[in-house]
């Protein structure tokens, strides 16, 4: 650290003129790569059935599973004009479209289903246009029309997240902003913060965009808004002991003691930050490793900042720092100090008193977290006033929901050319009319389907009489390989609650458990059921991840065998205490009209894997700045209890103000319209909260008070 304290004093002004230079260079370059990143489509792990599924249909069927799109129009309208504007426009982008009219369905619903070779960009990039043709179609003909499916799901949630993502950030910026005046006493000093942020977010997005990285909405949300309340809390560490280093006169002195502790905590709390996150990309889920490459990036970019751009800028403003004059005089520090001091007093004379009634607060919030249920989002991912949620909503009121997401089936012969013998035909019938009279099934959709007055026999009748002038373009046909295959698709009557199709997906494997023939189960929902399986089979694995990088950064840098236990079981209470709170909310329908939230009668899977990692991560911060600035005075007095009481007293006030600043950046997540990003901000929220106001400054204080001279247990003496 004396190094880089030299090189910041010495090159004090080269600094600032190098990070001038990269903000400029950063402006540039996001106006010379205007265009988003490709966004990465969302997928689960490649086993399993549903993948194996996915794959049958894309090389022997010429289907992309989830790259289609549809068109709903209100009443019974003639669509041949529409249709032929479509096909001229994107016929490179076509692999077919479809006119669903019937007499069974008020609506009109024409199926759109996308070339395989396009990307999922590609395709979803279609949706302005495509809805261009519409309204300008449905004026002309007095009408309403939606395009939904899953490209303007995931069309509409991208631009919604955009929109989002600008307006979260000002507003993150503003709170932080208002929050820090009020924690420095000064505008000046509550500045620095805020231009190193906003350089961190500068800097993460030039980066993303120029080197092509993929993305998705749930990471660059996630990832934009840690990434500036990190950026805010370690530049607030590093202003707040310049300030009181600052005191003594020498600059290199200031500097130094400024990077070794503040500098080193923050150091350390970045690392563990990273390495909580980096367990997400165990699971292979594209989502989780975004978010750990993003939230990797933005957490790095912080943190060197925070070391070498904000030393430098304060030290250059070090007269400044208090101004305006009156506001410090306004806020008095040491007023704020002596609160702390005498708060922790009482909490070390009654440690038991406050230890055991925090713990039983924290385990009556995670009780709910026993009954937790986990919902697998599919068509709700975008803001429930989008186009494509609406177009949905038609659909399934009409009774077509479930044509947009089948579930799909493989029926496959070990014998060539074998889709149309007695045996498979029957096989095919008996299994199509059980899926009909099942009470979740508004349809089925299989060789033996199309004509309802047709009996088993009919059907094997019609297709061996019709021999070698069976058509060889059958849809439902594997028609690049052996002709031993076809796919039978499945429509539920209802999407919006997964547990229909997760019923008829277990019907189905009961059912086909002893058939002479293989049946494999995929689709969409399938694909989701898959991701939830994946998220949470990696548990182990992710957790001693957690557990030995973090135990090992937490030893090395407080030297304690104890410590990093203790802050592994106190990062834990006020994690599953908003887990706790999440089911009451989003499974139970609490406070839903006052936070605005949907009741899915369960948690979204992504929420408590991506959750507990994340904020694991954001707690360690604040242990490592109590534990340190503890740590430094038992080293000097060797006393637990004055160590406890002065090392709370300097890093209250800034453990309260740090903490603002978080729940204030993720509370504007919290209004979110997207589904996701508003729980896991919420929980974010709640659990901070907790951390912040029940673990960090009285459960810690106490415990260690408790736990005494054990604390500092170590492998070497100091």
């Amino acid at each position: 650290m004396k190094r880089i304290a030299k090189i910041i004093v010495e090159k004090n002004k080269f600094i600032l003129l190098f990070f001038s230079f990269l903000v400029i260079l950063s402006i540039i370059l996001l106006w010379a790569f205007p265009a988003d990143n490709v966004e990465t489509e969302i997928h689960g792990r490649k086993e399993g059935e549903a993948y194996r599924v996915k794959e049958i249909l894309n090389t022997e069927f010429d289907i992309k599973l989830g790259s289609s799109g549809a068109i709903v129009i209100k009443g019974k309208q003639n669509t041949q004009e529409i249709k032929d504007k479509i096909e001229k426009q994107f016929k490179p982008y076509l692999n077919r479209i479809i006119d669903f009219t019937n007499d069974e369905h008020k609506n009109t619903m024409i199926f759109i289903d996308f070339d395989k070779n396009k990307t999922f960009g590609e395709t979803q990039n279609l949706t302005p246009q495509i809805r261009e043709i519409i309204s300008t179609w449905a004026k002309k003909n007095n009408t309403e029309c939606f395009y939904t499916g899953n490209n303007a799901l995931q069309y509409d949630a991208r631009v919604s997240s955009k929109n989002d993502s600008k307006t979260a950030d000002i507003f993150a910026l503003l709170i932080a902003f208002i929050i820090l005046i009020f924690t420095f006493g000064s505008i000046v000093s509550a500045l620095l913060p805020i231009i190193s942020a906003i350089m961190t977010l500068l800097f993460f997005v030039t980066i993303v965009r120029v080197t092509g990285m993929s993305n998705n909405y749930i990471s660059q949300i996630i990832a934009s808004l840690t990434g500036l309340a990190l950026a805010t809390d370690y530049s607030l560490f590093i202003i707040s002991r310049f300030k009181e280093e600052i005191e003594n006169g020498d600059d290199f002195y200031a500097i130094y003691e400024t990077l070794l502790n503040s500098g080193k905590t923050i150091f350390y709390s970045g690392l563990i930050m990273i390495c909580s996150v980096s367990s997400l990309y165990i699971p292979d889920i594209s989502i989780t490793k975004s978010v750990v490459i993003n939230m990797s990036l933005v957490i790095s970019i912080s943190i060197i900042n925070s070391i070498f751009f904000l030393p430098s800028l304060a030290l250059l403003l070090k007269n400044h720092l208090d101004k305006p004059k009156f506001l410090s005089k306004l806020i008095d520090h040491n007023k704020q100090e002596a609160f702390w001091e005498k708060f922790t007093s009482h909490i070390v004379k009654y440690p038991k008193i406050y230890f055991i009634s925090s713990s039983l607060l924290l385990i009556s919030l995670a009780l709910p977290v026993l009954n937790i249920k986990l919902f697998s989002p599919v068509i709700n991912v975008a803001p429930s006033n989008a186009e494509s949620i609406k177009g949905y909503e038609a659909l399934n009121a009409d009774g077509w929901g479930g044509q947009i997401v089948p579930i799909n089936l493989i029926i496959k012969s070990d014998k060539s050319n074998s889709v149309y013998s007695v045996d498979f035909l029957s096989e095919i019938y008996d299994l199509t009319e059980k899926l009909k009279k099942h009470p979740k099934v508004s349809g089925v959709q299989s060789l033996t389907s199309w004509n309802k007055d047709f009996s088993k026999n009919d059907y094997i009748s019609f297709y061996n009489s019709l021999g070698v002038f069976l058509p060889q373009n059958n849809p439902l046909i594997n028609h690049k390989g052996a002709r031993n295959m076809t796919v039978m698709n499945v429509f539920p009557k209802d999407l919006l609650d997964l547990s229909n199709s997760f019923e008829i997906i277990s019907y189905i494997k009961k059912e086909t458990e002893n058939s002479k023939y293989q049946v494999l189960t995929g689709g969409l929902v399938s694909r989701v059921k898959d991701l939830t399986s994946e998220l949470y089979g990696y548990i182990p694995q992710m957790l001693a991840i957690i557990f030995v990088g973090i135990y090992i950064l937490i030893f090395i840098h407080i030297k304690s065998i104890v410590i990093p236990i203790k802050a592994f079981i106190m990062n834990f209470l006020p994690i599953l205490a908003s887990f706790g709170l999440l089911t009451l909310v989003f499974q139970y329908g609490w406070f839903s009209s006052i936070l605005n939230t949907p009741v899915n009668n369960a948690v979204t899977n992504i929420v408590p894997i991506t959750l507990f990692c994340i904020v694991f991560g954001l707690s360690m911060d604040y242990e490592i700045l109590i534990l340190s600035r503890i740590t430094e005075e038992y080293h000097k007095t060797k006393n637990v209890e004055k160590s406890i009481i002065k090392g709370l007293s300097k890093s209250g006030s800034l453990i309260t103000g740090a903490s603002f600043i978080l729940i204030g950046v993720f509370m504007v997540g919290c209004v979110s319209p997207l589904p996701q990003v508003k729980e896991i901000c919420l929980g974010m929220v709640s659990a901070i909260i907790i951390d912040a106001t029940i673990v960090r400054i009285i459960m810690v204080p106490s415990f260690m008070m408790l736990m005494g001279e054990l604390n500092w247990i170590s492998f070497k003496k100091d």
